[in-house]
């Protein structure tokens, strides 16, 4: 993880606000955690989606919002949630252009739609498989589809919206500490 926190503040689109708390030798782990002691919750979330690898972001996102069981009983959820699993087992192609699928048909607005439509975002060309193939989506978008689908499941229940929210980035840094990505400079 060779990233400064001026350029994870960059690629989270995190406010002046946030940015204030980003000092330029920072360790990232200290930044994310900075971010949300200080009550920015959201932001911390968002960065760290950034930081992670695709498939661990995704995966953090699917783990969280299966917690909140009201986000999965949406048209469409159950398949989004399979094909999601599915790729995290076997990222490939043919599983990604499922998880597409499976997003159109659950919807963006939903988590397990928003979530599905991340692992599309992962990688590979955006066409459509029998078109040219396209550039792949920008780095930074997978990660902030993760971190929308985990915002609309706890859109879902707005009396605990923040207490989830920290309870995802504990998670999430948790998950981050064990696959040990901070280690180089992070």
């Amino acid at each position: 993880m060779n990233m400064t926190t001026s350029e994870l503040c960059d690629r989270a689109k995190l406010d002046d606000e946030a940015r204030k708390l980003a000092q330029p030798e920072m360790p990232l782990r200290t930044f994310v955690a900075e971010l949300s002691r200080a009550g920015r919750v959201r932001e911390a979330m968002n960065s760290l989606v950034q930081v992670l690898p695709k498939s661990e972001a995704i995966a953090w996102g699917l783990d969280s919002i299966q917690r909140v069981d009201v986000a999965l009983i949406h048209r469409g959820g159950p398949e989004a949630i399979e094909r999601i699993e599915a790729w995290l087992a076997e990222p490939n192609e043919e599983r990604r252009r499922a998880a597409k699928t499976a997003a159109d048909q659950a919807g963006l607005v939903t988590p397990p739609g928003c979530l599905a439509f991340a692992v599309f975002m992962s990688g590979g060309s955006m066409a459509p498989a029998e078109a040219p193939v396209t550039p792949e989506p920008p780095p930074d978008v997978c990660g902030r589809m993760v971190a929308g689908a985990m915002s609309l499941a706890v859109a879902l229940e707005p009396r605990v919206t923040q207490e989830r929210l920290r309870a995802f980035v504990e998670t999430g840094l948790r998950r981050a500490d064990h696959l040990k990505i901070w280690e180089n400079g992070g």
